[in-house]
């Protein structure tokens, strides 16, 4: 079993298990406070407690599971497919915890993880034909770091880094997408102290 087929299966008994526990409920009837954090939901005037299930054309398009009126635990997104097209967590209402898309052909186009509702930690993006495009870091939902760039076929297109303070410290290093080196620029605390152009070949 592969892991996109593990996944569907795992989701699937999650399902299973909710839905014995918490009521089903159309998210045709669920009024939504929201505010810049967060939102609130609610039925029939009554903070929501269970699993909220979308459908278009009578496929599942989301489900997601409430507790006191805050999203807690999987929200889920579906192609019209079937197929996953993302899978984030959240905690009391703030995304926490490892978040996934995906392209209609079932290839990873991205995954990063929250914390406490900012992005904390690698984030990887790929292109559609399975390709790394980006790799970086976050902290506290700032990008920190070393981050790489790459073209579609494979080459790289960019190194970039971060000092703590966000400003741009360490080389810089620009490519063409036939991989040879394009330009190069020296930071330090944000100040350039140096940079190369490389003739094109």
């Amino acid at each position: 079993m592969n892991n996109r087929n593990l996944i569907t299966f795992l989701l699937c008994l999650i399902q299973f298990f909710c839905t014995d526990r918490l009521d089903v409920i159309s998210y045709n009837e669920v009024e939504i406070v929201r505010t810049s954090r967060d939102s609130t939901y609610f039925n029939n005037g009554s903070l929501l407690t269970g699993l909220v299930k979308k459908f278009k054309d009578d496929k599942e398009i989301l489900s997601f599971s409430v507790k006191e009126g805050k999203i807690d635990g999987l929200y889920v997104e579906y192609y019209s497919s079937g197929s996953i097209k993302s899978l984030s967590n959240f905690k009391n209402g703030i995304l926490d915890g490892k978040y996934s898309k995906f392209y209609d052909n079932d290839l990873l186009m991205e995954e990063f993880h929250y914390k406490n509702g900012l992005m904390e930690g690698e984030r990887i993006l790929n292109w559609r034909n399975g390709n790394l495009k980006e790799k970086n870091f976050f902290k506290r939902g700032a990008m920190s770091g070393a981050s790489e760039f790459y073209f579609s076929n494979g080459n790289p297109r960019k190194i970039i880094s971060f000092d703590v303070n966000g400003r741009r410290d360490g080389e810089w290093i620009d490519y063409n997408s036939d991989g040879k080196l394009k330009l190069k620029v020296i930071y330090k605390s944000g100040i350039v102290i140096d940079s190369i152009i490389y003739q094109k070949q």
